[in-house]
């Protein structure tokens, strides 16, 4: 169970930060492999050509049955590429649960579903509902979201890239990916727990870092996935003492008061909003619907309520959440 005679070799004399994430990691390699591969950056590519916004673009001599008859062989290879990640992953997560809360949990029937193949394969096709649907959020982006105040880009690849689509697709796919396995872990493992077991932030790093996102860009792609799987709820008083959160909007003290950035903390306010922009689109793409034009302006406002509250606040976190206590509208709680 602690190969630390295989690490000793691995290390080859050279020095380590922590010995027990070395060994964590050398023990979890199958797993980050299996991540590495799902998120393959060419097979991104693919992906990225087959986006609505993309697809006269990339392929404007196919006929519509040619595009989707490719379309589905590319979200074929992704699903099963998903299915490799979700056992690796699932089996990791099964050999580090601690026996004590193994049993604690099968007693209290929170073991609700097995973690083999036939859940993998059903989480996979949660996947590639979640990838069906960021297909079809450009189309919803240009049909409601064009025009308003605030622009809603979740990621941003960095300056320079040499595939700028990619590097601001990967977050969304992988988050899409660890959606899909956040219900499949046995429990009492929440989100950031299982997240931070599996060492997915140097893995996800690693990855983004292939796409296009360099240096703290790439670390912070992954918060930014760590912190929308945790923060499902948005309590605002849990939300701020995330360290992830902390240093996602550069919160800081000065004078005897804290004090977080506009810019990072209205971007982590947009990221945030990724799950519900993709049920919509999933839904209805091209905002025929009343209810989903409604859906958006409404996001639109609580996110604009947040930005001016911030404002008001002076960027200082103490009179931002006074003023929360004060009032329900706007700020993390609702996006």
């Amino acid at each position: 169970e602690h190969p630390w005679e295989l690490l000793c070799d691995e290390l080859n004399g050279a020095g380590a930060w922590s010995l027990d994430d070395e060994l964590a990691m050398l023990k979890l390699r199958p797993v980050h492999a299996a991540l590495r591969d799902a998120l393959e950056p060419e097979l991104l590519r693919g992906f990225t050509g087959f986006a609505e916004f993309e697809v006269e673009a990339e392929l404007p001599q196919s006929p519509q049955s040619q595009r989707s008859k490719k379309r589905d062989k590319m979200m074929d290879a992704m699903k099963d590429r998903a299915e490799l990640f979700l056992l690796e992953a699932s089996a990791a997560i099964r050999r580090d649960q601690p026996q004590q809360a193994s049993a604690a949990a099968g007693k209290a029937g929170r073991f609700d579903h097995a973690t083999g193949p036939s859940t993998a394969i059903g989480a996979a096709q949660t996947y590639s509902k979640l990838l069906l649907a960021a297909t079809k959020f450009p189309r919803l982006q240009r049909a409601v979201i064009q025009g308003t105040t605030l622009d809603l880009r979740v990621a941003e690849p960095s300056p320079g890239s040499q595939d700028n689509t990619v590097a601001a697709w990967a977050p969304i796919v992988a988050w899409c990916l660890l959606r899909a396995f956040a219900d499949m872990p046995p429990k009492p493992n929440n989100a950031a727990e299982t997240f931070d077991r599996l060492y997915m932030r140097p893995a996800l790093a690693q990855v983004f870092s292939s796409c296009g996102l360099e240096g703290d860009d790439a670390y912070r792609a992954a918060a930014r996935i760590r912190v929308l799987l945790t923060h499902v709820d948005g309590a605002a008083t849990i939300f701020w003492t995330d360290p992830d959160v902390v240093w996602l909007t550069y919160l800081h003290e000065a004078d005897g008061h804290r004090y977080f950035n506009r810019e990072a903390y209205e971007q982590l306010l947009c990221w945030n909003c990724l799950p519900a922009l993709l049920d919509l689109a999933a839904k209805d793409a091209d905002a025929t619907r009343a209810d989903t034009e409604i859906a958006i302006r409404e996001m639109v406002r609580a996110l604009e309520a947040a930005t001016q509250t911030a404002k008001r606040a002076g960027y200082r976190l103490d009179l931002l959440l006074q003023e929360r206590t004060e009032s329900s509208v706007g700020g993390s709680e609702q996006v």
